[in-house]
């Protein structure tokens, strides 16, 4: 049988038989909802200290192959310079990145690694200097 819109507005629906049945969508949400884990705390993962980034502190950008090439990166062994331009939190931050041939590029909303973190593979991340590490588990 072919529905009609007010029956697929209502939520009504025809079953095999031909007889119209309704379906509770809001009892079906709660239903999943309450097989939801809401009460066991999420597991603590212990990430080394953590930098609070600011603006124009200087970090290292380690870029993916699409920011290489428009950076003119010839040597993934090296980190780009970047400077933070804006905050957007502990592991988020708006970046002005130098290429080695002096190359600028702005991106937004980069990740950065915060302890022993590791990026996702194939992403674009900003990291720590390793002297602002070492001196902020002093």
């Amino acid at each position: 049988m072919i529905e009609d819109d007010t029956s697929a507005a209502t939520g009504a629906e025809t079953d095999a038989a031909g007889e119209s049945t309704t379906i509770d969508s809001q009892a079906t949400n709660d239903a999943i909802v309450d097989k939801t884990p809401q009460d066991e705390p999420a597991p603590e993962v212990e990430l080394g200290p953590a930098i609070t980034p600011t603006v124009g502190r200087r970090v290292h950008f380690w870029p993916n192959e699409e920011h290489a090439a428009a950076l003119g990166v010839f040597d993934a062994q090296q980190p780009c310079d970047a400077g933070i331009v804006y905050v957007w939190g502990d592991r988020r931050v708006n970046i002005l990145v130098t290429g080695p041939s002096g190359t600028q590029n702005t991106l937004q909303g980069v990740r950065l690694l915060q302890g022993d973190e590791q990026p996702d593979e194939g992403e674009s991340y900003a990291a720590w200097m390793p002297y602002q590490i070492s001196q902020a588990s002093k």
